[in-house]
């Protein structure tokens, strides 16, 4: 027997030609919400992006790179299906791309709209090296090879876990920007023992400081720049089940920024509306710096609430870029959602494609 409500959305026309997944999800005071999400996916060529959206996959679920590790791993894929996002997400996954064999090169991505730059974020990748443990200097870096591809994951950077032996990893102490990165701990190492070190850096950081998570793919949810987010879980929480059943409700500081998964540099604070200018620097291999704009397509809603009718654009909340999709071939993926409270009493939506003003001019 189900405790949930039924929802309330009960005719859907996606009129789109595009992948939708309609589904439930419970907002801050208990309030149950009908989500709609929609996805394109858009061949990302050597000369720009394809306007033409093919079709798409949708995520159900996060997906970590070592699944049977998750506390110590990296997303591989974020799933879709959430609540909503107060922003927009930008995530970067593949790999980067030196234009010429190097030790080290810069790269990065700008997205731009008419007036303003609204995110801006470069790093420093390099080739592979070692930790490695001398008299003199002790634990240290070995100088990188020259390299021309360096894959993104967050196990390339700074981070990890102090591994303590007999002791559950719940209870292991972990840098908590990237739990599954080298460097924090030697600890299980032998001073003979050579092993990967971080091949992403910052662009500017100061010694002295703790060095922030680098890098451009998807943020678990335990990571401190979403957890940060998840609220304070204290005994107040914990007893509403029993004052209220049958189900838990977010603490009371939750914040609606941790359904976003993005690094905290790739974030837009309000959504992208399409259109948006895309500068790529040693993100596509072959092109040191692409220049696109994202596609003129955005999803227009329309219901009813009562005897009102209703429409708007949907935000377009997620911009997944994959560097590498295909050989010589990359992809955008982008995401529209929908998210109205049941107590709308909202019983039927219909979504309809619309062409965006092309970039440079002005809507209305």
């Amino acid at each position: 027997m189900s405790f949930l409500p039924k929802p309330r959305l009960r005719i859907f026309d996606n009129q789109t030609g595009l992948i939708a997944f309609q589904y439930e999800k419970m907002a801050p005071g208990k309030v149950f919400h009908d989500v709609v999400v929609v996805k394109a996916s858009f061949n990302l060529l050597p000369g720009g992006i394809c306007p033409v959206p093919e079709p798409a996959v949708l995520f159900l679920a996060d997906k970590f790179r070592q699944p049977d590790n998750p506390m110590g791993s990296s997303l591989l894929q974020a799933g879709d299906l959430v609540l909503g996002k107060p922003g927009t997400d930008i995530v970067v996954t593949g790999s980067v791309y030196a234009h010429s064999p190097t030790p080290h090169f810069q790269t990065g991505l700008r997205v731009s709209n008419r007036h303003n730059t609204l995110i801006d974020y470069t790093c420093i990748a390099t080739g592979k090296r070692n930790w490695q443990h001398t008299q003199r200097l002790g634990w240290h870096m070995s100088e990188p090879a020259v390299a021309e591809q360096v894959p993104i994951a967050y196990e390339l950077a700074y981070g990890g876990r102090n591994i303590i032996p007999d002791t559950p990893p719940e209870k292991w102490e972990i840098y908590a920007p990237n739990p599954a990165g080298s460097g924090f701990s030697f600890a299980g190492h032998s001073k003979d023992d050579q092993f990967p070190a971080p091949q992403w850096e910052p662009t500017e950081y100061q010694v002295s400081t703790t060095l922030p998570l680098t890098g451009f793919g998807p943020v678990a949810r335990h990571w401190l720049s979403r957890q940060k987010y998840a609220g304070t879980y204290d005994e107040k929480w914990r007893v509403q089940l029993k004052d209220n059943p049958p189900y838990l409700d977010y603490p009371d500081d939750f914040d609606l920024r941790f359904f976003q998964c993005a690094h905290p540099s790739l974030q837009c604070s309000t959504p992208l509306t399409g259109n948006e200018k895309l500068d790529f620097f040693h993100l596509i291999k072959g092109v040191p710096h692409l220049e696109s704009w994202l596609p003129s397509l955005g999803i227009a809603a329309y219901w009813q609430e009562g005897t009102t009718a209703q429409q708007a654009m949907l935000p377009l909340d997620t911009v997944h870029i994959v560097t590498d999709e295909k050989p010589g071939q990359g992809c955008i993926n982008l995401v529209w959602r929908w998210s109205k409270p049941h107590y709308l009493n909202i019983h039927e939506l219909l979504l309809r494609t619309v062409q965006l003003p092309e970039p440079g001019q002005h809507s209305g």
